[in-house]
């Protein structure tokens, strides 16, 4: 048994030792399901490696500041150890899964019996084809001598009985062309194409040969009979269509072909390999010649194995998953971003009614946080503005001062439209109430505003994207246009 499918499973050794080690660390406990099942396992992997490993022990950056604001209801800390581990995890389980693939592609590769333990291959079916396989040819006292050989085992031939049977059952025939890459019928020197399947049908035209030492009936020139000056050969064609027959006369010129010494080895073995294949075509196996000569040989079937090919894939995968991670971020942040832009005009509004109707700022937030978490537990999904308002309803509720607490709302959200209203906001705890719904009546509209230009240079964009296809259609109107009329000329 070869050792090759078992090379394999050295990185899932590797780590499963490190699932041993890595079993007592403690994931956050409102990871989510990236903390539980074969998921977590992993990614308790991945949060070991996060902490050893050099290249993570400097703390903070671009992707805990995304995380702080992308996950406002976990620490930005416990938030980046979460997404390193979950990152470091998916890679290392892609790389398990394509570890276990890759041996069980090799192992079947190397099971896989062509050749059995008497020397014997199973033919096909009846009708299905020759089967070509490449096998290896060794000597039993001499492990120098080794060969790949192309070895075609036809399939199950008919007897005269059934032939005669399926013979009737034929309703056409299609006529071949038989100069198979030859430069002409007076210059023959590889093969002809001599015969002709219908589909399903063991016959469809037969060939008369004028000398069989030279040339057999499927085509196969037999070259080592050729003599040095050529010999002109007469092939007679029986077309054949029920009760109908025609004949065709074909004089052709086969000249010899010069073999080294290998090449004469290997024919031989090629016409032991015919020859046995004759022997026994109604059998369902073919045995295998294994004397030649004064020397024994033995026939090993060549192993396809795919799985490097197969685990590279997976390992350039794992990269991907790697480095794309870190884009995937990106682009939610900015999902974030547009969202909370888009929800902010509708927030001015109930801002501006509820204290219109005689609540207090604290209030309105207290409400506004309450009436979304009643939403969310009724199922409706999460908006990132009503989170951040969620948790400066949790900041007023532990003791925080609201100037604090809007603050932190302002840097949280991080835009223009938030810093903007918050300053009005910590202007009127300062100042008082009486002018503050004008105040806010006028950022309503200009929120309004704003909202209408963000979708205008929306469009603009989507527009610039659709740039590109369209002139590429009209490139291609413009040669359809001028081909014809270039060709009219």
């Amino acid at each position: 048994m070869s050792m090759v499918p078992f090379l394999y499973l050295i990185p899932a050794a590797v780590i499963l030792l490190l699932l041993m080690i890595s079993r007592k660390e403690e994931l956050p406990a409102n990871g989510g399901d990236e903390t539980r099942g074969i998921r977590g396992w992993f990614n308790r992997i991945g949060l070991l490696l996060y902490r050893t490993l050099p290249v993570y022990r400097k703390k903070g950056g671009e992707v805990t500041t995304s995380l702080g604001v992308l996950e406002p209801r976990l620490k930005a800390d416990d938030a980046a150890r979460m997404y390193h581990a979950d990152k470091i995890g998916t890679v290392i389980l892609l790389i398990f899964g394509g570890s276990i693939l890759a041996c069980l592609v090799s192992f079947s590769a190397h099971q896989e019996r062509i050749v059995d333990e008497n020397g014997r291959i199973e033919r096909r079916d009846y009708g299905t084809g020759a089967r070509e396989e490449t096998l290896i040819f060794a000597a039993v006292d001499d492990e120098t001598i080794a060969r790949e050989i192309d070895v075609s085992v036809t399939d199950r031939q008919y007897t005269r009985e059934q032939a005669d049977a399926l013979y009737e059952e034929a309703a056409e025939t299609l006529p071949t062309a038989i100069l198979n890459g030859n430069v002409s019928l007076d210059e023959v020197r590889d093969d002809l194409a001599l015969l002709k399947e219908l589909d399903g049908y063991p016959f469809a035209i037969a060939w008369k040969i004028g000398n069989y030492s030279l040339i057999h009936s499927d085509g196969k020139i037999q070259k080592e009979n050729v003599p040095q000056e050529g010999e002109v050969v007469l092939l007679t064609a029986q077309y054949s269509y029920l009760e109908y027959q025609w004949e065709q006369e074909i004089p052709i010129r086969i000249l010899p072909v010069q073999y080294t010494g290998e090449e004469l080895w290997e024919q031989s073995v090629e016409a032991l390999v015919r020859e046995a294949d004759e022997a026994t075509v109604h059998d369902p196996t073919m045995t295998l010649p294994t004397r030649i000569g004064e020397s024994d040989y033995t026939w090993q079937s060549k192993v396809r194995d795919d799985a490097p090919i197969l685990f590279l894939l997976i390992l350039l995968a794992a990269l991907a998953v790697f480095f794309l991670k870190d884009k995937d971020l990106e682009k939610r942040v900015r999902e974030r971003e547009e969202e909370m832009i888009g929800d902010y005009p509708q927030f001015v509004s109930k801002l501006t009614l509820y204290l219109g109707a005689g609540m207090t700022v604290r209030n309105v937030f207290l409400k506004l946080a309450g009436d979304y978490a009643r939403k969310r537990k009724q199922g409706e999904s999460m908006r990132f503005l009503y989170e951040e308002i969620y948790r400066v309803a949790n900041e007023l509720e532990s003791g925080v001062s609201e100037g604090t607490a809007y603050e932190h709302f302002s840097l949280r959200c991080r835009s223009q439209q938030y810093t903007r209203l918050v300053t009005l906001l910590s202007q009127n705890l300062r100042k008082g109430n009486s002018g503050l719904l004008p105040l806010l009546h006028e950022e309503s509209k200009k929120a309004l505003a704003e909202r209408m230009d963000h979708a205008r240079k929306r469009g603009e964009e989507a527009g610039t994207k659709l740039l590109l296809p369209m002139m590429l259609m009209l490139v291609i109107v413009m040669v359809i246009i001028m081909i014809p009329a270039y060709l009219s000329f």
